[in-house]
């Protein structure tokens, strides 16, 4: 089986768990066994087994496995499956399960029965009593939609022997074209004591993003200064750099062999791994990013602080879900790894080691450092240059981000109140979710297809499995295809059937819908009212692909879209203002005050009696009933 690219350890939010990988054993002949369990648990017939080698009859086996796999996982969201039944029942029998529960759902007079599976994996008919049919519950004669995962109700792709992959989705982009190698030393400025202007505080504005990074510099003193920091020489993403580092012979840097680069960085974070082997690299990452961005802006500003002592104060981005979710400890978490780095990024050394992080690692943290390092959620970040902004509307504050990056994909929604105690604002999570639906995972999804139509067309296309293994690798997300079918060269698509419509599918329920019908569970009244719209942004980089793309015209749910305005007082030369969206975190946590963000944790529902002002009322979190 081919193993894809994108984010591995991101399926774990789909699967459950990271699944073994399992390679056919060329050297083992265990043919006639093999033959007799895919017959047997699988109905496979001889004509089908017939002429394939053990190492076929091996991957056939895996496939298999994991269609059993997927039917369980189907089974158990239709009802309760003892654990028992769950390790014994066969695939057949799981199939059997599924189409006995259809039966049951398409038949008008079986509406108050349910199949019940017992602890030896029969399943009886049990009648329900005076309990209505779920909301969700399909129509009579309606069989339910066919789901991502569904492979089982696939239809699939003819592919033949002369099938082969577009050129464009083989070619490696590995390393970012840097403008300059700011990384590789420590900061030289010399600060003169007797000379000195004061103190100027100069705050970076860190978003580390799954796929890529940006950073923003603001002068404290002066609010209306701020720099985007370039990395790359290509103007499409010169505000850009690729969240992942090179590690070649102990050292750190942004440039070097493929297979020396270590990427998926944020993933551990986002799964809440604390203690794994990426962090080092993690550590390393963020300390040359923080690195080349003092020593870019020492280069081209510094000659305007040259009688200033430099304090460097640290933000970093947080995804508002992860913040929900764990609140305090993932909160720490990520500012630890903040601190390290710019321990890190401090020492005096110009090269940054991995003998020199490892040993970090086991230092305690600067109290000086922690001072000057916070962690802020997200989309608290991405909303404060448009509430800063003259296009902001005081009486309109109910707002939704949608961001869609390269492995995840963001949503959340938060409503703001005043805070008079200190003169800023509140923000309300009402909800908030990331889910492994960015473009690379679409694009694994999209490479899966393939690959299985290929065992569907009973094929021998050796090459173009090939090519599946090495496409993905270090692909920039604006150039992706914007259709499947762009994919392949002689091949013939499905006409009532694509891949892509499944996974545009899932993007819109749990990034879209979902997160509302969640808010509006918190705050029925607001959500409902027709003079308080709830405004959407749609960011990252993902949204101008033109699968996602269709989602800027959505208007359900009393929403209507809205643009995050470029700043004026932001220096980006040459940054288009229809791309500032993706800078726009960065931009958000170079400020300096944030307000407070209350997680949807602490936020009680809303009484539907309640009469709301059009401000709305403050939120009021259980632990401070």
């Amino acid at each position: 089986m081919p193993r894809y690219k994108p984010l591995k350890a991101l399926k774990k939010l789909i699967r459950g768990q990271e699944q073994t990988s399992q390679q056919p054993n060329e050297n083992t002949d265990n043919s006639a066994e093999l033959k007799w369990e895919l017959k047997n648990d699988y109905r496979l017939t001889d004509e089908e087994l017939n002429g394939m080698s053990p190492a076929q009859l091996q991957q056939k086996q895996l496939d298999m496995q994991e269609k059993r796999k997927n039917a369980l996982t189907r089974l158990k969201t239709k009802t309760s499956v003892p654990e028992n039944a769950a390790q014994s029942m066969s695939y057949l029998k799981i199939l059997e399960h599924l189409d006995r529960i259809a039966s049951l759902e398409s038949n008008t007079e079986a509406a108050n029965t349910r199949n019940v599976i017992q602890e030896n994996g029969q399943g009886i008919e049990r009648t329900i009593n005076n309990n209505p049919a779920p909301a969700n519950h399909p129509p009579p004669g309606h069989r339910p939609a066919v789901q991502l995962g569904d492979t089982d109700r696939y239809q699939w792709i003819e592919i033949s022997e002369s099938t082969r992959l577009n050129e464009t989705l083989l070619e490696d982009h590995a390393n970012t074209n840097l403008i300059k190698d700011w990384s590789r030393s420590a900061p030289q400025r010399q600060w003169i004591p007797h000379l000195s202007l004061g103190e100027i505080e100069l705050v970076i504005g860190l978003d580390f993003g799954t796929t890529n990074t940006k950073v923003v510099i603001r002068d404290k003193a002066k609010q209306e200064m701020a720099w985007a920091v370039p990395f790359n020489q290509e103007l499409e993403k010169d505000y850009l750099l690729k969240s992942g580092v090179y590690l070649e012979q102990d050292n750190y840097s942004f440039k070097g062999f493929s297979e020396n680069l270590k990427s998926n960085l944020k993933t551990p974070l986002i799964l809440g791994d604390f203690d794994n082997e990426e962090t080092p690299h993690l550590i390393a990452f963020l300390a040359l990013v923080i690195r080349y961005s003092r020593n870019w802006f020492l280069h081209e500003h510094g000659h305007h602080y040259r009688r200033n002592k430099l304090i460097w104060v640290y933000n970093l981005g947080m995804p508002s879900e992860i913040f929900n979710r764990h609140n305090k400890s993932t909160e720490e978490h990520f500012k630890q790894l903040l601190c390290q780095g710019v321990m890190a990024a401090n020492k005096t050394e110009n090269r940054i080691t991995k003998a020199s992080i490892e040993f970090l690692l086991n230092e305690e943290l600067c109290e000086e450092t922690q001072a000057w390092c916070q962690v802020i959620p997200e989309i608290q970040a991405q909303l404060i240059g448009h509430i800063e902004s003259d296009k902001y509307d005081p009486d309109k504050r109910r707002f939704m981000i949608i961001d869609i990056g390269g492995g995840t994909a963001d949503t959340a929604i938060v409503s703001l109140t005043d805070n008079p105690d200190f003169g800023n604002k509140t923000y309300n999570c009402m909800s908030s979710v990331v889910k492994p639906l960015g473009i690379e995972m679409l694009h694994d999804y999209r490479l899966k297809w393939i690959d299985t139509s290929i065992d569907r067309n009973r094929v021998e296309n050796s090459l173009l499995r090939e090519q599946l293994k090495q496409s993905g690798d270090n692909f920039p997300l604006e150039r992706y295809p914007g259709d499947v079918s762009e994919y392949l060269h002689d091949a013939i698509f499905p006409e009532k059937f694509s891949i892509d419509e499944l996974f545009y599918s899932e993007v819109s329920s749990k990034l879209f819908h979902g997160p509302i019908n969640e808010a509006k569970r918190l705050d029925p009244r607001t959500y409902l009212d027709r003079n308080q719209p709830l405004q959407f942004f749609f960011c990252g980089g993902g949204s101008h692909h033109p699968l996602m793309a269709q989602m800027r015209n959505v208007t359900t749910h009393n929403t209507t879209r809205r643009e995050l305005p470029m700043p004026e007082e932001l220096e980006a030369p040459d940054l288009d203002p229809d791309n500032f969206h993706r800078i726009s975190v960065a931009y958000g946590l170079s400020f300096d005050s944030h307000g407070d963000f209350i997680p949807v944790t602490q936020i009680a529902p809303i009484p539907r009696d309640e009469l709301l002002t059009p401000h709305g009322n403050p939120f009021i979190g259980p632990e401070q009933m």
